[in-house]
């Protein structure tokens, strides 16, 4: 400890003015304690004084100051791509060399570790804790300002503090300067120890730029720009859409470069014919491996985007469902869209792009009774972007595994759907599903996780309303997830996830369990799915069957390769209305669970044949010149409920309303467009048939489709490092962007998520921003031009980031370091100091302040209680000790037969006096013993003064006794109301006197 004792101090030290009511305060409370005695009376009045003196000293914030040499550290890790492996164990190897240097008892330590984000690896603590330090969640950006603002809140206030910089001092993400402000402001210094790196013999492909849009039949330059740190040889190769592009004389789409040090710039001529995205990558491959040493900066990326007639992506399902007929549902809506001039690509679930970018070679797109489980996350973020944020059109058809069967509800395609497809919104019938797993040693690699992933993907089809449970079986069954509302989907997923394999295969047990479970659970539809890859162990199948489809319990199976008891399986599913499945190979494992999990929650479809009708008072152009009496009939549809603000120009009339068959909505600046029934085949047959068939789907995809991009106005990127700047530009044959112009912009990143864009004029006839790249993929720049005639016209252009930033810088910074560290007032420290950092000579001893109040409001409720208890036990220090000192020189026990014989003989005294005043009126009537008590208490000894003073019954000249006079009995009164008068004169006060 450094300096004097500690100090006093208060926060508030205006409250010590509620001191002066404490005189006021002893003389409010004498009265009440006046009747105690001096030694008690003054003992309360001191702890009550006490007690209110402890109050308005926490109240003034009292606390204590002392100054403390206690140092607590925090170590800042970077474990960005950018510093080298090797780097990174030297900087864990300083951290430990520097801990053996601490204090025991006085100095502390914590760890954060950086890149794109920081996390506390450790809490302060007198010691390491970590054996080594796990890798970042962000390896891909270096965030030193969010490294430096999270170390800085781990410093406790009653500490010297100070913190530790580990890094090459490259940043492309953050603000460290202003976070250095901050810790300058805070007194925190801040030391660097530079991992200094650097590549001497590198090759950085820094750009691939094409333009961001074309028309039909151009021909476009790629643009190269490789940095090279000394003269290199090697090839570029090019790929187009995936594919090798074939160049001039055959070459597969690679020619050889001669890189001299520094930029080079290099093109070439490619042309491009059919409409839609062209995707361009290029890679570097150096003829000597020495010539580079990082091979995860050598590719580049770009996109080009040909407009191009209405162009319509169709997707569909897999189409090995129960229903089989969406290849040729698929069929009939492609040759109705093509004979209206309409091109259409097709494509199944799994062929569909993942990504926003390639989903611009459309102008529309169109789902066909697709599930969203065969779609995937990726690609319904992808959709959904597209619609919302790029104005793309999106129409969805219907069927048995759409909308809220086809597991809709709470994905990105319901957000932007004209209708709810959430079960438990729509008032479905419930459902209750146990899955059964075999997990027998069989089921091992991959077939237990495809088990597990089908399983999860059953469990994301399920509403709110309906029940799952999950049991896995062996030699023993066992409840993995007891049955229960399908509430918290990830607690189910953790839980399924945590399924291994192991012992032998007995299916009984765990479908009885099964059985008994659902007997005793009230939903509308009750369901097993149990899947299996061997032979079980004997049971009463059977019978167990039979009692399941009396309880109106359906079982389906599934059977996993040629080892299944395939016999069993059918048998068990056919007894009880249920489905049988076989699987030659684990891979169809989680598709079957999401079709028969959709075809368990069938109760979202209205299967009977209805008329559909137009919506009156509903004026949309998608069914322009249709008349309501030509609409052919329908065989079903899936239910469903219109959103606030879509329309419904076609209904299913209903005495309750009206359902909707097709919808249409405005979500962001896209169009979507959902027609509920579907299955041309089978619920549509007649519209299949229909003349006005092709009119119809044309019209709506018309009515969805994208606009054509603007061509008085283009949209340019250019990248410099990881910054790209946008411009939006007027053409020449427009002129200048009028004054009155707003352009409104954003920026769609990698990860689907959308950022504003600012562009400010630059130019008569220019825009300009810029934004940062700082995640590796595709970004997506669009702009909304609104001219002074309200007009609006949409451009949009792209950039492709191929590698992080990280892998861009070749060298530290360890100017930048040095620089941070003398703007806090810290040092610069090689990686050879490490026991430099704990020395005593680099600490700013601190002023460590402790708060009183809550000792002080603790004392002073004591004091409090010990007030009550003076005032309300009577306790004679005198009497207590006169009592011990008696006690001690008589032995316990030895007054006992005294004391008893004492009591005795008062006892019997008292016996004798009330025998003697009863005696006239032994035997006699109620009425008499009341009377025989009041004369009794009228001739009893007049009470002590000091009572009858209390209570006001003394005269207060004399401080005798009042006079108390016997009271006449008023003529036929009772003797129970002479009783109660009495009783209220001894409680009413005497007359004044005066």
């Amino acid at each position: 400890m450094l300096g004097p004792l500690p100090s006093i101090r208060m926060d508030e030290p205006a409250y010590l003015a509620l001191l002066a009511t404490l005189p006021i305060l002893c003389v409010w409370s004498i009265r009440s304690i006046a009747g105690l005695g001096l030694a008690r009376a003054s003992t309360a009045l001191v702890l009550r004084a006490g007690a209110v003196a402890l109050f308005v000293l926490a109240l003034a914030g009292l606390h204590t100051v002392r100054t403390t040499d206690d140092q607590t550290v925090v170590f800042v890790m970077d474990r960005s791509e950018s510093v080298p492996p090797a780097a990174q164990q030297r900087a864990v190897e300083f951290l430990r060399a520097a801990t053996k240097t601490m204090r025991p008892g006085k100095d502390r330590l914590a760890i954060v570790t950086f890149g794109g984000s920081a996390e506390a690896a450790q809490l302060p603590a007198p010691q390491l804790l970590l054996d080594r330090l796990a890798p970042t969640a962000r390896p891909d950006q270096s965030n030193l300002g969010a490294a430096l603002r999270l170390a800085s809140a781990l410093l406790p206030p009653d500490a010297a503090r100070r913190l530790v910089l580990l890094s090459d001092g490259n940043e492309n993400a953050g603000d460290a300067t202003a976070e250095s402000e901050a810790l300058r402001s805070a007194n925190i210094p801040l030391d660097a120890v530079p991992l200094s790196c650097r590549h001497d013999r590198e090759v950085v492909f820094e750009r691939l730029w094409t333009p961001s849009s074309a028309r039909g039949d151009d021909t476009i330059n790629l643009q190269f720009t490789l940095r090279s740190t000394h003269a290199a040889r090697g090839r570029i190769r090019v790929f187009h859409n995936d594919q090798p592009l074939q160049l001039d004389g055959g070459r597969d789409g690679a020619f050889d470069v001669s890189l001299a040090p520094g930029s080079n710039r290099l093109s070439l001529p490619v042309p491009l014919q059919a409409a839609g995205v062209h995707r361009f990558r290029a890679e570097f491959l150096p003829d000597d491996a020495g010539d580079d040493e990082i091979a995860a900066n050598n590719e580049a990326r770009s996109f080009t985007v040909v407009a191009g007639r209405e162009h319509v992506l169709a997707i569909a399902g897999e189409g090995s469902g129960p229903r089989s007929d969406e290849p040729r549902s698929l069929d009939l809506i492609t040759a109705a869209l093509q004979r209206d001039g309409i091109e259409v690509t097709r494509a199944t679930a799994s062929e569909a792009p993942a990504d926003a970018t390639a989903l611009l070679a459309y102008s529309c797109v169109l789902l066909n009774n697709v599930a969203a489980p065969e779609l995937g996350e990726r690609r319904l973020a992808a959709l959904a972007s597209y619609v919302r944020d790029l104005g793309g059109g999106l129409v969805v058809i219907g069927g048995d595994q759409s909308f809220s069967v086809g597991g809709y509800a709470r994905t990105p395609l319901e957000e932007i759907l004209p209708v709810e497809t959430d079960r438990a919104r729509l008032q479905l019938l419930s459902l209750s599903m146990v899955i059964v797993l075999d997990r027998s040693g069989s089921m091992s690699g991959d077939k237990m996780s495809l088990a597990r992933q089908g399983a999860v993907g059953a469990v994301q089809l399920l509403s709110r309303l309906d029940r799952v449970g999950v049991i896995a079986f062996d030699s023993m069954s066992e409840w993995i997830v007891p049955l229960d509302f399908c509430v918290d989907r990830q607690k189910i997923q953790a839980c399924i996830n945590q399924i291994g394999d192991r012992g032998g295969t007995d299916m009984y047990p765990a479908l009885h369990d099964a059985f008994v479970t659902l007997q005793g659970s009230r939903t509308n539809l009750r369901h097993i799915v149990l899947l299996s890859d061997g032979v079980s162990e004997p049971g009463d199948f059977d019978g167990l069957a039979d009692r399941m489809a009396s309880a109106g319990i359906t079982l389906s199976t599934i059977a996993v390769g040629a080892d299944a008891d395939h016999a069993l399986l059918r048998k068990l599913a056919e007894k009880t209305g249920g489905r049988a499945y076989s699987a030659d190979g684990a891979g169809a494992v989680p598709q079957i669970f999401v079709r028969e999990t959709i075809q368990a929650t069938r109760s979202g479809i209205h299967e009977q044949p209805f008329t559909p009708a137009l919506a009156s008072g509903v004026l949309s152009d998608v069914v322009a010149g249709l008349r309501g009496d030509t609409l052919p009939p329908l065989g079903g549809h899936v239910v469903s409920i219109a959103k606030a603000g879509a329309q419904t120009p076609i209904v299913r009339p209903t005495k309750d309303g009206a359902d909707p068959i097709l919808a249409v909505w405005q979500p962001g600046l896209g169009r979507t467009a959902a027609f509920t029934s579907g299955m041309w085949t089978g619920w549509g047959g007649d519209w299949a048939q229909w003349s006005g068939f092709s009119k119809f789907w044309s019209q709506t995809v018309r009515w969805a489709s994208r606009p054509v991009a603007s061509t008085a106005y283009a949209m340019n990127i250019s990248v410099d490092g990881d910054l790209a700047t946008v411009t939006v530009e007027a053409h020449e044959e427009h002129g200048a962007i009028s004054g009155a112009t707003s352009v409104d912009a954003q920026v769609i990143h990698p990860s689907f998520e959308q950022s504003g864009l600012t562009l400010r004029r630059t130019a008569p006839h220019r825009f300009s921003g810029s934004f940062p790249l700082r995640e590796r993929g595709s970004y997506i720049a669009r702009a909304a031009v609104r001219t002074a005639a309200g007009a609006t016209e949409i451009v949009h252009a792209g950039i492709s980031q191929s590698y992080p930033a990280e892998l861009r810088e070749l060298r530290s910074n360890d100017v930048r370091l040095t620089e941070l560290g003398r703007r806090t007032g810290g040092r610069t420290m090689r990686l050879e100091q490490a026991d430099s950092v704990f020395e005593a000579s680099a600490i700013r001893p601190v002023l460590s302040r402790r708060p009183l109040w809550e000792s002080l409001v603790l004392a002073g409720l004591l004091l409090f209680l010990a007030d009550v208890a003076v005032r309300r036990v009577a306790i004679s220090p005198l009497a207590m000790v006169r009592s011990w000192l008696g006690g001690a020189s008589v032995p316990p026990g030895s007054r006992a037969p005294e004391v008893l014989a004492a009591l005795r003989g008062t006892r019997e005294q008292l016996r004798k006096r009330d025998a003697a005043t009863a005696g006239p009126t032994a035997g006699a009537s109620p009425a008499a013993a009341v009377e025989n008590f009041l004369s009794r208490t009228r001739s009893r000894r007049p009470m002590d003064p000091q009572i009858l003073s209390e209570h006001g019954h003394a005269d207060k000249a004399t401080g005798q006794p009042a006079e108390v006079r016997p009271e006449v009995p008023e003529p036929g009164a009772d003797p129970t109301s002479r009783l109660l008068e009495a009783k209220r004169r001894l409680r009413r006060p005497p007359p004044s006197s005066g």
